[in-house]
């Protein structure tokens, strides 16, 4: 199925599961959002990827620093090498994220603790196309500076393999009033199986962020723009930035990446919006 088309049915069973509950919370102090994804990444070393491309869809409700969930999904199409034989493959993660933010004490800022639960399926023909993957992750914000820094630890549960571990931090920085943020992300993903894994049991990445945050009153124009550079290796990988698992036994050693985020303008915000940046 077209991943245009398989997000349009999605957005329409999202609206209507998100629409009843705000009808009964519309006297709280709400933010309701929603955004479309698009990204297109290029794959260095592969020995099976080529490249891919993304569309997701995201709806998200917030009480005013307070907490918050949203629920989203990615649909990824792969293009394969031809020395797989297969020329493309397809791929859905779902996503079900929690927060909750607590303010600081000692220092001026704030934690925001996060739990994310992703269900991915693709359509490879091998024992892995369905996964659950549990990603906790604690970030703190400075109420004086545009600095954030993060944690985090993802367990990934495949079909007759051991769980897979990952483990990351990161940095984001902002800068030109906060119109651009740099973001510097590790990963160390470990407790892989050998024979599943391309003879790895554990890879190392970093990843590099620059983020642009438009302010466009053009209908369908980017709301922000990020470009992405990868290195080390990466293999049944959690992004922790983007929410999205890449759950094919595939190793590259890095690539390039664009992605375009357009915030759409429906639901109702009950307290003036707050500035914000690529990091929750």
């Amino acid at each position: 199925m077209d991943i245009t088309l398989k997000l349009i049915r999605t957005l329409r069973l999202f609206t209507l599961s998100y629409t009843l509950p705000l009808i009964a919370y519309a006297q709280e102090s709400l933010l309701f959002s929603s955004s479309i994804t698009t990204a297109n990444s290029r794959y260095i070393n592969s020995q099976n990827m080529s490249d891919q491309k993304g569309l997701g869809f995201r709806m998200s409700i917030e009480k005013i620093q307070e907490w918050g969930f949203t629920i989203g999904l990615q649909s990824t199409q792969i293009n394969m090498k031809p020395i797989t034989g297969i020329q493309t493959q397809n791929q859905d993660n779902r996503l079900l994220s929690g927060f909750t933010r607590i303010p600081t004490t000692n220092l001026p800022g704030q934690w925001l603790l996060q739990f994310d639960a992703h269900q991915v399926t693709n359509n490879a023909h091998q024992s892995n196309n369905e996964v659950d993957a549990f990603s906790p992750q604690i970030i703190w914000t400075s109420y004086t500076h545009p600095l954030k820094i993060s944690a985090s630890h993802a367990s990934s549960y495949y079909p007759n393999i051991a769980t897979i571990h990952q483990t990351s931090i990161a940095i984001a920085y902002g800068f030109n009033d906060a119109k651009n943020w740099l973001e510097i992300r590790d990963y160390s993903i470990k407790n892989l199986t050998p024979i599943n894994a391309v003879g790895r049991s554990s890879t190392q990445a970093t990843d590099i962020k620059l983020t642009h945050i438009l302010n466009s009153n053009i209908i369908w124009a980017p709301s922000s723009v990020t470009l992405g550079l990868e290195r080390g290796n990466k293999i049944y990988a959690v992004d922790m930035t983007s929410q999205v698992v890449y759950n094919l036994p595939m190793l590259n050693d890095g690539g390039e990446n664009i992605t375009a985020n357009r915030k759409l303008n429906f639901g109702f915000n009950r307290m003036e919006q707050k500035k914000e940046s690529p990091m929750n």
